[in-house]
């Protein structure tokens, strides 16, 4: 896997990741990840990009905070570089999560600082609680908060984050179209992402919203080796480079 992401940015690929991984999950997987351009977490709270000039791997404190992306909503989350407590951070996403926690409710907010996960599986008592919350769109918009699913669980985190809106501000700030972009992805809170993206390609499906479209998603395309994790990368990532090659060769093969 690593040696075809080298190999398509040897092209000009840019390639990122787009996790909704908590920071301190990212940090300790960073040495094993592939080579990106930009490395996005919490379901897009973060971005972070590799220091210029620098060869990768490099130590996970020199990847770079993209401030500007911060920014938008620093209202919502506090600042990003907190150290306080979940419970005491200012924005409104703490808000949410003091509500949660008075409610009876567990949040997990260990490693974020820009999102929270509630894992219902583990408290049946929270579902209902949750379901009312997400059921509140117009209440969440107003605290400028939305959710996703991620594995089975519950994220919350800033509106103007996101996996969508990361392709898009990347989009933008690289100049890019969204029928050049490609999504690989398999679960819910992956969708707004590959909403932004010409193309998606699925490894395997881990949602049921994911599953409910993919036969009528005519940009999407399911691996043959779906479900057989890294083989089924594997295989999209050679069927990448084949397509980069060819238009390489023959421009017009565009």
């Amino acid at each position: 896997t690593i040696e075809l992401v080298n190999r398509l940015r040897a092209e000009g690929i840019k390639f990122v990741i787009v996790s909704g991984a908590r920071t301190t999950t990212l940090i300790e997987r960073m040495p094993l990840l592939c080579q990106a351009d930009a490395i996005a977490c919490e379901t897009g709270a973060k971005i972070l990009y590799p220091p210029p000039g620098v060869q990768q791997p490099c130590p996970p404190r020199e990847w770079q905070l993209d401030d500007e992306w911060a920014t938008r909503f620093e209202n919502v989350t506090g600042g990003l570089a907190q150290t306080v407590p979940p419970a005491e951070r200012e924005g409104a996403l703490w808000d949410l999560f003091r509500e949660l926690v008075a409610r009876g409710v567990t949040p997990d907010a260990r490693g974020y600082s820009g999102c929270f996960r509630v894992n219902a599986t583990k408290n049946p008592n929270a579902l209902p609680i949750i379901e009312e919350i997400v059921g509140n769109q117009t209440r969440l918009a107003e605290m400028g908060l939305a959710h996703a699913m991620n594995l089975g669980m519950h994220d919350f985190f800033p509106a103007l984050a996101g996996k969508g809106n990361v392709v898009k501000h990347l989009q933008a700030k690289w100049g890019l179209d969204q029928d050049e972009c490609i999504a690989l992805f398999d679960d819910d809170n992956d969708l707004p992402m590959a909403a932004e993206c010409g193309s998606g390609y699925l490894p395997g499906i881990t949602s049921k919203s994911v599953s409910d479209r993919v036969a009528t998603e005519k940009t999407w395309t399911l691996s043959p080796k779906a479900g057989s994790g890294v083989f089924a990368t594997e295989e999209i990532l050679q069927r990448i480079l084949q397509q980069v090659m060819r238009e390489k060769e023959d421009p017009s093969s565009n």
